[in-house]
C-alpha cells in the first residue's frame, strides 16, 4: 500500500509503460490492448494527456485526456488504477489534484468523463451531467 507522500501523477511520454491490465481491468472495454495503445499514441501526437500514477516509482494507475476546444473542457477518456489502490483516497486527492492544475493550465471550463461508478463519484462531490449517453 502506498503512503501519502509517495503518490503522484507524472506525465508519461512512452506507452509501452502502460501495463497491459491497466487497460483490460476497465469495465466495459473489450477491444485489444494494442489498438488501444496505438490509440492513445495518436490522441498524444494530436495534443491528448498521458498522465502516470506513481507510488514509490511504481507504476500504478493512469489517466489519458485530451481538450475538446468546441465545449472548452477537458474529457477524460479513461482513469485506471491498481486494484491495490482502490480503496484508498490518496489516489483521489491526488486525481482533483491534477485535473483542478489542467483546468488552470489550460483554461477549460469543466471536467468530464464516461464511468461505470457514478455513485462513487457523487460521493466525491462530483456533479452528475444532464447529458446521458445512449447506445444503438
Amino acid at each position: 500500500m502506498c503512503q501519502k507522500a509517495a503518490v503522484e501523477f507524472r506525465p508519461l511520454r512512452c506507452i509501452t509503460e502502460l501495463p497491459s491490465y491497466l487497460i483490460t481491468q476497465v469495465k466495459d472495454l473489450d477491444i485489444d490492448v494494442e489498438l488501444y495503445r496505438a490509440a492513445i499514441a495518436l490522441s498524444i501526437q494530436d495534443g491528448g494527456l498521458l498522465y502516470g500514477l506513481y507510488c514509490s516509482d511504481k507504476l500504478l494507475g493512469f489517466l489519458w485526456c485530451q481538450l475538446d476546444p468546441i465545449e472548452n473542457r477537458l474529457f477524460v477518456n479513461c482513469y485506471s488504477i491498481d486494484k491495490s489502490l482502490w480503496h484508498t483516497k490518496e489516489h483521489i486527492r491526488c486525481l482533483i489534484k491534477l485535473i483542478e492544475w489542467l483546468k488552470t493550465m489550460l483554461s477549460v471550463h469543466k471536467v468530464a468523463w464516461f464511468t461505470t461508478r457514478p455513485a462513487l463519484y457523487r460521493r466525491l462531490g462530483f456533479k452528475e451531467s444532464k447529458r446521458v449517453l445512449m447506445e444503438a
